[in-house]
């Protein structure tokens, strides 16, 4: 399987998140303010539902607040270079197959979802923004109900004993 053990620890995950918060926190912000973060739960499965108007800097901000290793749920086109794929794999980004790219490719989504359901029993944390994109004007868009999908299948296989939390951030 191509995405065995990714939401275990990784130490190329670790390091590119100090790289990444070097240039992240110190150059390109300067200054990051994070409220409530001794709200967010240890050592339970948690899914980060973030807005994203940001492009890159959305799932950036969200590796940088915390000392966490979330895998990130990404539109299935990154992925197509096979280079680019492995990579992304790296850092603990998974695809997610939208109608646009076909109704075969979405049934690949069954994979992704049983993978989030491991992801989550093992209490550990899924990141996405289930907006689906993001654009140059800046509202809420309508989410998506992949949110509620991960958390319900989640929940069901884990005969509601789970204790899933959501963060929207």
């Amino acid at each position: 399987m191509l995405f065995k053990n990714i939401q275990q620890y990784s130490l190329f995950y670790k390091i590119a998140s100090y790289y990444i918060n070097f240039w992240h926190n110190k150059i390109f912000y300067k200054t990051l303010c994070v409220t409530g973060k001794n709200n967010i739960p240890e050592n339970e499965p948690l899914i980060i539902v973030a807005n994203h108007q940001n492009g890159l800097m959305d799932p950036l901000a969200i590796i940088c607040t915390h000392n966490w290793q979330p895998v990130f749920l990404a539109r299935s086109d990154i992925f197509r270079n096979p280079l680019i794929a492995k990579l992304l794999i790296r850092i603990k980004m998974l695809p997610v197959y939208r109608l646009r790219d076909g109704k075969e490719a979405v049934k690949k989504n069954e994979e992704i979802f049983k993978i989030n359901v491991e992801i989550l029993k093992q209490k550990k944390i899924l990141a996405l923004m289930p907006e689906a994109s993001h654009e140059g004007v800046r509202r809420l868009r309508t989410i998506q109900k992949g949110v509620s999908r991960i958390a319900f299948q989640a929940e069901e296989e884990a005969n509601y004993n789970l204790n899933l939390k959501i963060l929207i951030a």
